[in-house]
């Protein structure tokens, strides 16, 4: 079975119970979203693409809060939301979905160390976005759950980045507006 089949069986095994216990997820979506709003507070976001959506944590702060006339929501093992009808879903495998253009943001909480080629999709994702626009990415570094690490776990995601680490991934032409660790 690939990996990407894997984080698929077992997202979808653990999706109706993931939303309640996803304290972090909830934590880094509002932090993802705080910040955006801060470097992008003038910028004109109402063509959306978000990878991996999950339960909609991210997905409701967006509605919320940004003026979205087109939304694009791609997911691996996630049913459509409710409180999203309107959306453009776009199930599938991220590393090879066919991305919309002229994105004024691609934003992703939580997503990117699933991805085997990290480089490769950051790399498609800045070509999906016009000129002025913003990728938002936010995801668990190699110093998450160390009390795991200190059981002797060996589970791990396959890209484990430090936020160094995905700043230097960026295509070039592109700013980091912002990076670190933490909420």
């Amino acid at each position: 079975m690939s990996a990407t089949a894997r984080v698929q069986r077992s997202f979808r095994r653990g999706f109706a119970t993931y939303d309640d216990s996803a304290l972090v997820q909830k934590a880094i979506a509002r932090g993802l979203i705080r910040r955006l709003l801060r470097h992008a507070a003038d910028t004109r976001l109402t063509r959306v693409f978000e990878a991996g959506y999950g339960t909609g944590q991210l997905t409701r702060l967006m509605l919320q809060r940004l003026p979205i006339e087109t939304l694009h929501l791609n997911d691996l093992a996630a049913p459509p939301l409710p409180f999203a009808p309107q959306a453009d879903y776009r199930p599938g495998d991220i590393e090879t979905l066919a991305l919309p253009p002229d994105l004024d943001l691609v934003i992703s909480a939580s997503m990117i160390q699933w991805i085997a080629d990290p480089q490769g999709l950051i790399q498609r994702l800045c070509e999906a976005v016009r000129p002025g626009g913003w990728l938002a990415l936010s995801g668990f570094g190699p110093d998450h759950f160390p009390e795991l690490q200190a059981l002797g776990s060996q589970a791990a995601a396959p890209s484990l980045l430090s936020a160094a680490a995905m700043a230097s991934l960026l295509a070039s032409g592109w700013t980091v507006q912002e990076s670190g660790s933490g909420l």
